[in-house]
């Protein structure tokens, strides 16, 4: 008898294989889909954190404005300290908002990572950042009576400087926000595209499985029922004859 391997155990053991193969590249791609999954969801959060902040850059130079205004006109000294309060604390949010936009700020979420569109929209108005923040700091400086050399004494120029700087700085603002939309929506559209060759890759490989090993398994099992049925009609016959002759060798 010959050693070699039996043809029906080498073909159930190719079918197996490629059956292993085919489950486990589905695995595959439902874990990448998965993990992409999870990262438009990571990405939707944090680009929704970032257009938040940046929108909120806008309320900021505008409440800024109108305090230094307001402290410029408002002689009741309760409703001026009120003011200042107020100016102080918009000042920092803007600067710690900004910076935080532009270099990363873990504590508001933001991460740093800007396009070079939106890192040049940034540069455009950064004189105008720059003028409003020491013009906003040379007010507080001037109303707590610790006036400095830079700052001098007089509140109008510095307000008229922030007044001037702001008009430029919101429209300027306005296009980054626009822009930081735009790059959030294309974004999660290029995710979204890869998800979907991705799906489709794998309904593809599940289609290659139902026909490179599903359906030679079901014709190999269907083959083989149908041996043993004309293997037990033949085991039936011999049966019979083996009772026929029994019975003829007795009589």
């Amino acid at each position: 008898m010959g050693t070699g391997q039996n043809p029906t155990s080498s073909s159930t053991q190719f079918l197996r294989n490629r059956f292993l193969i085919g489950l486990g590249l589905i695995a595959f791609f439902l874990l990448v889909a998965q993990l992409l999954l999870q990262l438009v969801i990571a990405n939707q959060a944090s680009d929704a954190t970032i257009i938040n902040i940046a929108g909120r850059q806008r309320m900021l130079s505008q409440r800024i404005a109108k305090d230094v205004l307001a402290i410029e006109t408002d002689q009741d000294i309760v409703s001026r300290s009120s003011r200042l309060e107020e100016l102080t604390e918009a000042l920092t949010l803007w600067q710690t908002s900004h910076e935080g936009l532009q270099q990363g700020n873990e504590a508001l979420g933001l991460p740093g990572r800007n396009s070079d569109t939106i890192t040049a929209l940034f540069d455009e108005i950064d004189p105008n950042y720059q003028a409003m923040l020491t013009a906003g700091r040379c007010i507080l400086a001037i109303e707590s009576g610790t006036p400095t050399d830079l700052c001098g004494d007089e509140l109008t120029p510095h307000i008229q400087t922030v007044l001037e700087n702001e008009s430029v700085f919101l429209p300027g603002m306005n296009a980054i926000v626009f822009q930081y939309d735009d790059e959030a929506t294309a974004s999660v559209a290029q995710l979204r595209s890869l998800g979907l060759g991705l799906a489709t890759v794998g309904l593809l490989t599940v289609g290659g499985v139902w026909f490179g090993v599903s359906r030679p398994a079901i014709r190999r099992v269907e083959s083989a029922r149908v041996q043993l049925e004309q293997y037990t009609e033949e085991l039936l016959a011999a049966k019979e004859a083996a009772e026929a002759a029994n019975s003829a060798k007795t009589a």
